[in-house]
This record gives C-alpha cells, sequence and structure tokens, in this order.
C-alpha cells in the first residue's frame, strides 16, 4: 500500500469514524501526536478498514489485541522511567599503573559511559595510584562494580551507594589480603547491623564482654578499615571528579 492511499483511507476513517471509533479514540487519548499517524497506517494495513465490514467481528478482536500490546508496552516503559537513582564515591586508594585504565572501563561500563579518572601518586605505596569518582547511576550500581573488580592484583579500594526511598545504603570495601567486605547503611552513612548478626554475635560471645567486641568488630568490617587507613590518609587533599549517568 503507497503512502497516498494509507493517507486516503486515513482520511475515509477519520471522517467517517462510526465503524471504528472504539480504536480511534483509544489512538488518539493514548498515543502521542507524532505516532497517531504511524499508529493509525499500521491499523490500516493489518485489518483492511475503510473497505468494507464483512469481518467486524475479527477487526474488533484485532483491535481489542492492539490496545492490550500498547498498554502493555506503555507499562513496562513507566516501570523503566520510574528507576530508582542514586549516588556514591568509588575510592581506589592503590592501582596499579597498567591496571589505571582497565578500571575506567570497568566503571564506565557499569554507568553506561566511558570516564576519565584524575589519577594521583599513591604515597603509601610508590608504583600505584589513587582517585575518587563521584557517581550517579541507578541502585545497585555499586555492587555491579565490586563484583567486576574482584581478583584484580594489588587493588585496594572502597565504593559507597547513597540510600534512596526504600532501599538501604552500601558500602564495599577490598583489599588484595582481606577481599571483599560489604555492609549495609542507612540515610544518614552509618553502619547498620542486622538483628540475627547481632544475636549470633552475642551468642558466640557469651559472657565475655572481649569475645563480644571481636564480633561486633567483625560485623563493622574493622580489619579492611585498619588496613585501608594508611591509604586514605596518604590521599588526603586529592581532587575528585564529578560525573553523572546521562540517558
Amino acid at each position: 500500500m503507497g503512502g497516498d492511499e494509507c493517507d486516503l483511507r486515513l482520511q475515509y476513517i477519520t471522517e467517517y469514524p462510526g465503524k471504528y471509533s472504539e480504536t480511534l479514540v483509544f489512538l488518539r487519548f493514548f498515543v502521542h501526536n507524532r505516532f497517531y499517524k504511524w499508529m493509525m497506517m499500521l491499523f490500516i494495513r493489518l485489518f483492511d478498514v475503510g473497505e468494507d465490514d464483512t469481518n467486524r467481528s475479527e477487526k474488533i478482536m484485532a483491535s481489542e489485541y492492539i490496545k492490550s500490546e500498547y498498554m502493555q508496552s506503555e507499562h513496562l516503559h513507566t516501570l523503566e522511567n520510574e528507576t530508582k537513582n542514586t549516588q556514591g564515591v568509588l575510592f581506589v586508594h592503590s592501582c596499579p599503573r597498567a591496571l589505571s585504565p582497565h578500571l575506567e572501563w570497568a566503571m564506565g561500563r557499569a554507568i553506561g559511559r566511558s570516564v576519565s579518572f584524575e589519577w594521583t601518586d599513591q604515597q603509601a605505596l610508590p608504583g600505584t595510584r589513587r582517585a575518587e569518582f563521584v557517581w550517579a547511576a541507578p541502585v545497585g550500581t555499586a555492587a555491579v562494580v565490586a563484583s567486576s573488580l574482584l581478583g584484580w592484583d594489588e587493588l585496594r579500594f572502597e565504593i559507597t551507594e547513597d540510600a534512596s526511598p526504600g532501599v538501604d545504603g552500601g558500602r564495599w570495601l577490598h583489599t588484595p589480603h582481606l577481599g571483599t567486605f560489604h555492609m549495609q547503611l542507612d540515610s544518614a552513612g552509618n553502619a547498620v547491623i542486622s538483628e540475627d548478626r547481632l544475636r549470633y554475635a552475642m551468642e558466640v560471645a557469651g559472657s565475655s564482654a572481649l569475645e563480644l567486641q571481636r564480633e561486633l568488630k567483625l560485623a563493622l568490617g574493622q580489619a579492611w578499615d585498619d588496613e585501608l587507613e594508611p591509604f586514605r590518609y596518604a590521599g588526603d587533599g586529592a581532587s575528585v571528579v564529578w560525573l553523572r549517568q546521562t540517558s
């Protein structure tokens, strides 16, 4: 069917909408103006409206199918638009020079665009570099980044993710010796220890205050903080790169 013929059919349906009034109302109400003609042309091609009405029941069923499919796609589109975003900071405390571009690539892949860090020498471990990077992207990005960096030699990092409505924040710390530790954060950035973890600590400690202290330090990731602290101190005063995800 040529463009001119489609235009004639469209004019016919618009001027004589009695047979297809429900579909027309639906299309006019839900379809954006720039898609209205396209949807109508699709309706014409599929169901050959505007010529006869011998298969009215089949055409009605087909139009209902179009409406249901369109509503489903609109619902999915709405859900995608409602994806929750948050932000956080990636602290690269020590990274071998050869790994620097690979780390930038991993971060860029997680947030959906290329990034470039502003690297400085890490005084606490000569031959390595450090950087800080503030990101903004969908909830769960920090976990994706932390997972993608597991097992990298001589890489020390921590990444935070701020809490968002209905979603807790988090903090991931990694060292070559200890591996990765994750803790939950509240809206103020404080570490949160679950009820089950506290009960376990009390059960293991029994009546020993020293044992309870040891268990709580484990729950808070104290060993990771102790190992990373010299690298944090050596990096004080370094600049921070701000970058937000673009759609």
